[in-house]
């Protein structure tokens, strides 16, 4: 039988740095100490609009009282950890090149289909066609250029 785990919520906010933000003590998924350690992580304490927080809460309820394993707890944790620091980062590199915002993004062409049905060639096609864009593995993972990245040319992943 797999224990289940409290809210976790309860604890008071925490200031990034002060290093008081024990997730073994106050719970894996506290949302405190999630949006703390993010802010270590990131160096950076500006998460823009708040709009994300309800949300959040509604995941970490859920997840705290979810009867996972100690794995599930942890793969959980990190990935949520992740999203958090991407978000700080985004925030702080649009602040920092506003210019972002008057890029014009083409509607994405999505490719979907059975397995085995060709779906991977035609997106290769598509993909070396130059008025396209084919999105990298390391950019889905990595969608914000971490501080003093430098951008080579296409195809190579960055350095820094």
């Amino acid at each position: 039988m797999v224990e289940q785990r409290g809210r976790g919520n309860e604890t008071p906010p925490v200031e990034p740095g002060s290093n008081d933000h024990d997730a073994a003590r106050a719970g894996p998924f506290d949302e405190a100490c999630l949006l703390a350690d993010a802010c270590d992580a990131a160096g950076s304490t500006d998460y823009g609009d708040d709009a994300f927080r309800v949300p959040l809460r509604v995941l970490l309820s859920s997840l705290a009282d979810a009867a996972l394993t100690e794995m599930g707890v942890s793969l959980q944790r990190a990935g949520i950890l992740k999203s958090l620091t991407t978000r700080l980062r985004a925030v702080e590199y649009n602040a920092c090149h506003p210019e972002i915002a008057d890029e014009v993004v083409a509607p994405p062409i999505v490719v979907v289909g059975m397995m085995r049905s060709g779906t991977t060639l035609l997106q290769r096609v598509l993909a070396a066609d130059p008025r396209h864009y084919s999105v990298l593995g390391w950019e889905v993972g990595e969608p914000v250029p971490r501080p003093g990245t430098r951008w080579p040319s296409r195809g190579r992943a960055p350095s820094g």
